[in-house]
């Protein structure tokens, strides 16, 4: 989960700061094919 989180963050640092967390989380999950299945179950 820590990677997970570390791996969010360094994301964001690249996204523009309009977004909020839920949408960098959501942008970051849908790139990830890992997240795509913890995406559906959130």
């Amino acid at each position: 989960m820590r990677l997970n989180n570390e791996k969010i963050i360094l994301a964001s640092n690249h996204l523009p700061p309009k977004r909020s967390k839920k949408e960098m989380i959501q942008v970051f999950c849908f790139r990830t094919k890992e997240c795509a299945k913890k995406r559906k179950q959130l």
